[in-house]
């Protein structure tokens, strides 16, 4: 991966410290580019669960199990519920649920793991939400 990276002009660095007062071990993918940064940072819960603790500016417990959909939404009212109201509608189950926010009212991350992977239509269909900035769907 390292050899990689450098012929692609990625810089990789590695910083070790002693102690955490969060966790563990953790590991913290950066990426900069001439636009934004954004990091994404993870963490083994026990000795075999991960989880992605952070996203961009979102901290939480987001399993990274199976399918997902990272869903990027204003913390308003009604919008947790008019999503799982969709999915069921189109037979897609909800295993986990978890929700993180910078403030009150504002942009939002809302992290869905499903028993089945979401199709293109149904992401189309989110993505017309009001509220609604953006659909991610992902699979590990």
């Amino acid at each position: 991966a390292p050899l990689v990276a450098k012929e692609r002009g990625i810089v990789v660095s590695e910083t070790k410290v002693s102690r955490s007062d969060n966790f563990t071990s953790l590991l913290r993918y950066k990426v900069t580019t001439e636009r934004q940064e954004h990091a994404v940072e993870g963490t083994l819960f026990g000795l075999s669960e991960p989880r992605m603790v952070r996203y961009g500016p979102y901290r939480g417990e987001f399993d990274i199990a199976g399918d997902v959909m990272l869903i990027n939404a204003m913390d308003k009212p009604g919008v947790i519920g008019s999503i799982g109201t969709e999915l069921g509608k189109r037979g897609v189950n909800i295993s986990h649920f978890q929700f993180a926010r910078e403030k009150e009212g504002g942009e939002a991350l809302l992290f869905f793991n499903t028993d089945s992977k979401v199709d293109n239509a149904t992401s189309e269909c989110l993505e017309a939400f009001e509220n609604i900035t953006a659909v991610k769907r992902l699979s590990f």
